[in-house]
């Protein structure tokens, strides 16, 4: 199953939507009419499902799907790997959600 799909399934387990109505642009507040707690379970739920927990600052900031989704992807991808080949030709570093900011902007 996709991460997107987990994602919803986890989400209707504490709003009332159906899932076909959950985009990655859906908004969390706006969209799904989730309140504060809502949001602290769907997250729980998240970091149980993918054994990894989010930043404080990363909570705070998760306002739509998209965000949601972009952190399981990258906390998936590092916790298979912490190091990913540059294509710039530096050996190896680090890859975090810096530089998937990053490379989302260019």
């Amino acid at each position: 199953m996709a991460i997107l799909e987990e994602v919803k399934e986890i989400i209707t387990r504490y709003i009332k939507i159906e899932p076909e109505k959950i985009t990655l642009e859906s908004k969390l507040n706006e969209d799904l009419d989730a309140d504060s707690i809502d949001i602290a379970d769907v997250v729980m739920d998240i970091e149980e499902k993918y054994g990894f927990e989010f930043s404080d600052e990363d909570a705070e900031n998760i306002v739509a799907i998209t965000a949601i989704v972009i952190n399981v992807e990258v906390n998936i991808f590092n916790t298979k790997s912490n190091f990913v080949k540059c294509p710039f030709n530096i050996p190896k570093y680090p890859f975090t959600s810096m530089h998937i900011s990053i490379i989302a902007i260019i």
